[in-house]
């Protein structure tokens, strides 16, 4: 930084043109994307409230810009003064604007009609000019394989222009598909992927010290005092996980091979239904989408659309464990949070390609290895449970 700098201190331009520019309503059903207009930006973009007890919201996948922006305009690190900024924050939210439409809500590529007026203003700011865009920051609320809906004119300049930029999103890929054929070549550089927003969204009600007990196979077992008490242990200070595996989502999607990997997974777990649910995701609900994650020990995260998943984190907040099938589902993407070890440690995997083959060809009950795993090896178990306990926190 230069003369003057503090690289603790960020800067936020003041762009009303561009702050808020988001549908007040949808003429088309949002059960494809989960975007609730408008109540999807209410409570600073945590979404409408479901339990005030435990801080949980139906908070849309692609509320990380909304969030980001909302905290950073609170940060005591912020500084109304550029000159003493040593980074700067770009108040525009390019993914929501790459897909969805102001007028009517509807999600469609809509060739990024604010980009015209968010490059103007990047263009003429000396502070972005100074270092080539190096010391800014975009934040990107859709996944990066929606890349389809970048490829407009203007979404591709204002790319360019913040080549340099850092950008922060809910998944990257371009380290594993710069070679790929429909892979966007024209991005920049200094992607960097950070978790989906969760539905929690905690408050001091659910901080301070306390010893907990967590149920095992073998029956309740007394841990050491933590410097939290988790939000699923809150008020009671205690768990009461009452199914033993569960899966959320729907059988098909547009992916050929999880479509193929879930239906496998649905009919194991309709063969042992006796510790094993099944349910669809219900967007219209006003009861938690999170219920049977807080009542299960495992949850069942295979991928969808794509590798990625904001259920991950949901499940994870939840206190369940979350059982992976791809390595791009969480321990290669989100290094920046949690390490490789660290997503060794608080998950359950199965995603090497044989693993994956034996599962689509019905070698193996995955199901039954997870109680066999619950009974057998309690220890192993509450060693999972604690170390999502006390690691938690840093991905909401």
């Amino acid at each position: 930084s230069g003369k003057g700098k503090n690289v603790k201190r960020f800067f936020v331009y003041d762009w009303p043109i561009l702050v808020d520019r988001y549908a007040n309503f949808s003429d088309r059903p949002h059960h494809s994307h989960g975007v609730e207009f408008p109540q999807w930006r209410s409570n600073f973009g945590a979404g409408r409230l479901i339990r005030r007890n435990v801080s949980e919201y139906k908070t849309s996948q692609f509320a990380l810009y909304k969030l980001m922006y909302e905290r950073a305009l609170i940060d005591p690190r912020r500084t109304s003064n550029p000159e003493e900024a040593g980074s700067f924050f770009i108040p525009y939210d390019f993914g929501m604007d790459a897909t969805f439409f102001e007028s009517n809500g509807r999600m469609r590529k809509t060739h990024c009609p604010l980009a015209t007026n968010a490059i103007t203003l990047l263009k003429e700011s000396p502070y972005f000019k100074a270092n080539y865009g190096h010391d800014h920051t975009l934040v990107i609320s859709v996944n990066q394989n929606m890349n389809y809906f970048f490829f407009a004119k203007a979404c591709t300049e204002m790319l360019m222009l913040c080549w340099n930029c850092t950008k922060l999103a809910i998944d990257e890929y371009l380290f594993v598909a710069k070679d790929r054929s429909f892979e966007m070549k024209s991005r920049g550089i200094n992607w960097h992927a950070v978790p989906f927003p969760s539905d929690y969204h905690f408050d001091s009600r659910v901080f301070g010290t306390t010893s907990h007990a967590v149920q095992t196979a073998s029956g309740p077992l007394q841990t050491s005092k933590s410097p939290h008490i988790a939000p699923w242990e809150w008020p009671q200070q205690q768990e009461n996980r009452t199914h033993l595996i569960s899966f959320l989502g729907n059988p098909r999607k547009f992916s050929a091979v999880s479509t193929l990997l879930r239906e496998a997974l649905v009919k194991q777990c309709i063969n042992h239904s006796d510790v094993c649910s099944h349910g669809m995701y219900n967007h219209e609900a006003h009861e938690s989408p999170n219920y049977d994650s807080r009542r299960s020990v495992f949850c069942l995260q295979p991928p969808g659309d794509m590798p990625t998943r904001k259920s991950v984190f949901d499940v994870i907040l939840s206190g369940c464990i979350p059982v992976l099938f791809h390595p791009l589902t969480a321990r290669y993407m989100y290094e920046w949070h949690w390490l490789p070890s660290d997503w060794d440690a608080a998950a359950v995997h199965f995603d090497s390609f044989e693993q994956n083959q034996q599962l689509l060809t019905h070698q193996v009950d995955f199901i039954q290895r997870l109680i066999d795993l619950y009974f057998s090896q309690p220890q192993e178990v509450l060693r999972i449970r604690q170390r999502i306990r006390e690691q938690a926190f840093t991905l909401q």
